[in-house]
């Protein structure tokens, strides 16, 4: 990973593993940083991946798909075009990665612990960049995490990434302003959803569960921003 050393908003936090427990002042630190919208870098953290998992690091196996969705509440994938061992071997690489993430999480956050439900783990051996798609699915641009499918009822998203391309190349982030200044820059062309809107989405299963005004007004946020 690559970062603007002049981005203040990225702190670094110092982790020997996935499952290490940090000094106090680490977890202090990372907590104050995460509740203040910072992001925190873990430079010294690094997810191993197995010899016999190194084939499935190919944009092929994604079909029409842009990634491979991990859900650790059923254990199932999804996105992937592969079939038996490759699949397995694809599946367990995931399902550890979830498990680390949540450790994680849990070692480095513990005033999160029994608040944190573990979401869908992504997959993305396919680059973004340079990939023919919608200005919305473009994740190069600057964005908030919102999913159109899937509501969260004013619940926080945390996000784990890890670079793991086969390749040794870096991945670049660009970090954008604080949240209250790109709501304000937007709150203007942000309209409350229509009356039974929301319970027409779900009845047409376009969503999980039904779209609060707060997950409406986010997902427009989150579009308007991309096309900026």
């Amino acid at each position: 990973m690559t970062l603007n050393p002049a981005a203040s908003a990225v702190v670094p936090i110092e982790n020997a593993g996935w499952t290490a427990e940090p000094p106090l002042r680490e977890k202090t630190a990372a907590l104050s940083a995460l509740e203040a919208g910072d992001v925190l870098f873990f430079p010294t953290l690094r997810f191993e991946v197995e010899p016999d998992e190194v084939h499935v690091f190919s944009p092929a196996i994604t079909g029409s798909s842009k990634n491979v969705a991990f859900d650790p509440a059923n254990g199932k994938l999804a996105g992937a075009t592969l079939t038996g061992d490759d699949l397995r071997a694809l599946a367990a690489m995931v399902a550890r990665f979830s498990a680390s993430a949540a450790t994680l999480v849990d070692r480095v956050l513990p005033s999160y612990r029994g608040r944190v439900a573990p979401g869908r783990t992504s997959f993305r051996p396919v680059e973004i960049a340079g990939r023919k798609t919608s200005w919305r699915k473009d994740d190069t641009r600057l964005h908030i995490d919102s999913f159109p499918a899937t509501p969260v009822h004013g619940r926080r998203i945390l996000r784990v990434f890890t670079n793991v391309n086969p390749l040794g190349r870096p991945r670049t982030w660009r970090v954008g302003e604080e949240f209250d200044r790109v709501a304000e820059r937007f709150a203007a062309a942000l309209r409350a959803p229509l009356p039974g809107a929301t319970h027409v989405l779900r009845w047409l299963r376009v969503t999980k569960s039904r779209r609060s005004p707060y997950d409406a007004m986010m997902l427009q946020l989150h579009d308007r921003m991309k096309p900026d």
